[in-house]
């Protein structure tokens, strides 16, 4: 929450930056429940996000499921670094 509330305040001193919000996960569980998965993540920081003050319009939200790891899906902790939400500028 603070990293999200600190996005917030730097996002409403930009009114014109866009960003996407793109939810990852892991490969463990079904792929579908995995892309279902991942979008919710991203729309729950959007959401996050719009309470605090940021034109929805500005946000997209995706969700990409397993398809984009970090790390290793073999191990726990690789597994637990696929479980993400990364914001990219797109303007």
């Amino acid at each position: 929450t603070p990293v999200l509330s600190q996005v917030a305040k730097s996002l409403n001193l930009y009114p014109k930056t866009t960003i996407d919000i793109i939810g990852h996960a892991s490969t463990e569980g079904e792929a579908q429940h995995n892309l279902n998965l991942s979008y919710r993540r991203a729309e729950s920081v959007r959401a996050y996000l719009v309470t605090k003050g940021v034109a929805a319009n500005r946000l997209t939200a995706k969700g990409y499921g397993p398809d984009e790891p970090t790390a290793t899906n073999d191990t726990a902790d690789g597994r637990l670094a696929n479980r993400r939400v990364e914001l990219k500028r797109t303007n």
